[in-house]
């Protein structure tokens, strides 16, 4: 089981030995897709499961204001490809755990699965790679924390054999010219590095959007209030000109 799992990322991975990366190499992208691309064209990626009538296996998309996201199968794992607003695909996660093992008495016992299912894949991704060019808190995040030399160590450690992960919840990062892969626990993410500015540059337009309509906001709210004090000075003549009357 172990050799075939290695076998297969490192056919996602790209051409490669497991011997220790000399250089850092650019991530390639997987399932054969390129970066920008259209939802509908990666509908059409070979690699993805597809149903006897053509059909993406196990496929949904959720949308959101910024970004859309298509859920798939490759390999019998989950695989979500996010499409940014004006830029196209910008990120593809991949599951280390096939959706068949995850309701398997083995998934009962979280370490024996992990041993199993993603240490490999782990593995392989730091031999392939080598020392991380740093750790973050998410996959996408924008400022990278620099590796201990004790995390180093660890690392070297896992490349020789050892299967645990120590990281937490954190992400090791590989950052190539394009393409940054970030690996967690269970997931491998490989992230467009123009996807990601575009994305913040989106982020930076709406938040000052946001800012414009505030400020303007409270400026139709100060010169309310204004005019209720002018009001408010008014009543006392106006209540005179209404004293005949009543």
């Amino acid at each position: 089981m172990l050799p075939r799992l290695l076998t297969i990322f490192m056919l996602l991975c790209g051409p490669a030995t497991l011997a220790h990366a000399q250089s850092q190499s650019e991530p390639r992208i997987p399932l054969g897709a390129t970066w920008s691309m259209t939802m509908e064209q990666a509908h059409n990626l070979a690699e993805l499961e597809r149903a006897p009538d053509g059909t993406l296996t196990a496929s949904y998309t959720i949308r959101a204001s910024s970004q859309t996201e298509l859920v798939a199968r490759w390999q019998g794992r989950a695989v979500s490809l996010f499409f940014a607003r004006d830029f196209g695909l910008y990120a593809i996660g991949l599951e280390m755990v096939p959706q068949a093992h995850q309701h398997t008495p083995i998934a009962a016992d979280p370490a024996l699965q992990d041993v199993e299912q993603c240490a490999p894949i782990r593995l392989a991704v730091m031999r392939k790679y080598g020392t991380p060019r740093g750790i973050a808190e998410s996959w996408d995040a924008a400022e990278l924390a620099s590796l201990p030399a004790s995390s180093v160590n660890a690392t070297a450690r896992a490349e020789a054999g050892a299967v645990h992960w120590p990281y937490a919840a954190n992400w090791l990062i590989w950052e190539g010219a394009v393409t940054r892969l970030a690996l967690g626990e269970q997931f491998v993410w490989y992230v467009s590095r123009a996807g990601l500015a575009h994305r913040e540059r989106a982020r930076l337009a709406v938040a000052t959007e946001g800012q414009a309509a505030w400020e303007r906001e409270a400026q139709r709210q100060a010169q309310r209030r204004q005019e209720v004090d002018l009001a408010r000075q008014r009543v006392q003549w106006r209540a005179r000109e209404w004293e005949s009357l009543f």
